[in-house]
């Protein structure tokens, strides 16, 4: 039997079944969808894994295949010690980048930290940068004036 409400699937032996009108079959409460909502950054870092997979594989990784439940792990674990998927995803570029090839994301997982503290330290040095060249120097005249010369 179908919920009349939401169309899932009831089991009259179950305590979360009741009849609406005498005769319609419904949950008591209705169970809510569990979709996963996937961040859309999340996304674009796994799809960017498989690319460069697809694109760059070298070494044990071209022969053997992918371990995508490792990846996720992997992905996860860093997303928890505080590296955002798109530092992530900066990282994987320079890994790629610096290996002339994709050998797989463990090779990320070992160069993140390092990757990441350069790019933080330049992000810094650049908007220091920034922030002097708009920095603006303003002057008090009158304190100028108080002093009582006049011949500027």
């Amino acid at each position: 039997m179908k919920c009349v409400l939401c169309g899932k699937r009831v089991n009259p032996t179950k305590s979360n079944f009741i009849l609406l009108d005498g005769n319609k079959p419904a949950h008591k409460k209705c169970p809510s969808a569990h979709k996963s909502k996937l961040d859309p950054d999340r996304k674009i870092l796994i799809d960017e894994v498989y690319n460069q997979f697809n694109t760059n594989a070298k070494g044990y990784i071209a022969d053997s295949g992918f371990n995508h439940y490792k990846l996720l792990n992997q992905i996860k674990t860093l997303y928890e010690y505080g590296y955002s998927y798109q530092e992530q995803l900066y990282a994987l570029k320079k890994v790629v980048e610096k290996q002339n090839g994709f050998y797989g994301y463990t090779s990320v997982v070992n160069q993140i930290s390092r990757i990441i503290a350069q790019k933080r330290k330049r992000d810094e040095l650049l908007e220091s940068a920034q922030y002097s060249k708009h920095q603006e120097d303003t002057f008090d005249v009158s304190k100028f004036m108080d002093g009582g010369d006049y011949e500027w």
